[in-house]
C-alpha cells in the first residue's frame, strides 16, 4: 500500500452534496480511512476559493509593457472576436477605397482602407472582447457554489479516485498554510460556446450585470437608502415625525 504524503492536503469541488458523498465513498473504499475526510468545512471553502483565485492569476495572459492582464476567459474571448472585428473591418472601411482620387490607383485605394479598417477593428476588439467575455464579479466561483470535500493527506490511487469522481475542481495544497501546490484538474469555464453566449447577451444586454443593489442615478450608498417618492416607508417617515 502507498504511504500517504502527509505535506499537502486534497480540495475538491463538487456541483451537488450527492456528488460529494459518492467521492467520500470513493475516498474511503481506497483509502480505508474516514478520518481523513471532511465535508463543507467553511475553512475548506475559503482554501478553495484561494486556491482558484491563485489559479486565475497563473493561467492569466499578461503584458507588463502594455498595462494589461487577461483572465483566461478574457484572453480566449479576444482571441475569438479579434478576427471577426479586423474583418468586419477591413470590410466596411476597405469599401471606400472605391470612391475616386484622382492619381490614386484602386488597388492602393484599397489596400489603404481596408488597412485602416482592419486597425479600428482590432482596436475595438482589443477593448470589448475582454470585458465581454470576463467572468462578472457576481460569478460565484467553485468553492461558493458547490460542495468542498477535503483529503488530509494525499495518494496516487486517492486522487484517481477524487478524478474520477468529476469535481469541478481539484487542488493539492500545502497542509502547513493551505497554500495551492498545483490544481489537478478543473472543470473548464471558458469553452467556445460558453464564451460566446456571454460574449452576445453581454452585447445584447449591456445592464444585465449592474448592481441590483444600487438604484439608478444614486450617487451614495446614502441616496440608496433613502426611500423613494411614494414609497410607503416615505409615508412611515412622516409619521414618526
Amino acid at each position: 500500500m502507498t504511504d500517504w504524503d502527509e505535506t499537502c492536503v486534497l480540495i475538491a469541488v463538487f456541483d451537488a452534496p450527492s456528488e460529494a458523498d459518492r467521492a467520500v465513498e470513493s475516498v474511503v473504499r481506497v483509502g480505508h480511512d474516514r478520518t481523513r475526510v471532511a465535508v463543507a468545512q467553511p475553512s475548506d471553502e475559503i482554501a478553495s476559493v484561494k486556491a482558484e483565485m491563485q489559479d486565475e492569476m497563473d493561467e492569466s495572459w499578461t503584458s507588463p509593457q502594455a498595462g494589461v492582464a487577461y483572465p483566461k476567459e478574457a484572453a480566449k474571448g479576444l482571441a475569438l472576436l479579434l478576427p471577426a472585428c479586423c474583418l468586419i473591418g477591413g470590410l466596411l472601411v476597405g469599401s471606400l477605397g472605391f470612391i475616386h482620387i484622382t492619381g490614386v490607383a484602386l488597388w492602393v485605394r484599397l489596400l489603404v482602407a481596408a488597412s485602416i479598417g482592419v486597425l479600428m477593428g482590432g482596436t475595438v476588439a482589443l477593448v470589448a472582447a475582454p470585458a465581454l467575455a470576463a467572468n462578472r464579479p457576481d460569478d460565484q466561483l467553485a468553492g461558493e457554489r458547490g460542495v468542498v470535500v477535503r483529503v488530509d493527506g494525499a495518494r496516487p490511487d486517492v486522487v484517481e479516485a477524487l478524478v474520477a469522481s468529476d469535481p469541478i475542481r481539484l487542488d493539492r495544497l500545502r497542509a502547513s498554510d493551505l497554500s495551492r501546490l498545483e490544481t489537478v484538474v478543473v472543470r473548464d469555464r471558458s469553452r467556445l460556446g460558453s464564451l460566446v453566449s456571454d460574449v452576445i447577451d453581454r452585447s445584447t444586454d449591456p445592464n444585465a450585470d449592474a448592481d441590483r443593489q444600487t438604484r439608478p442615478m444614486t450617487r451614495s450608498r446614502e441616496a440608496a437608502d433613502r426611500p423613494e417618492p411614494g414609497d410607503p416607508a416615505e409615508g412611515e417617515r412622516h409619521d414618526r415625525r
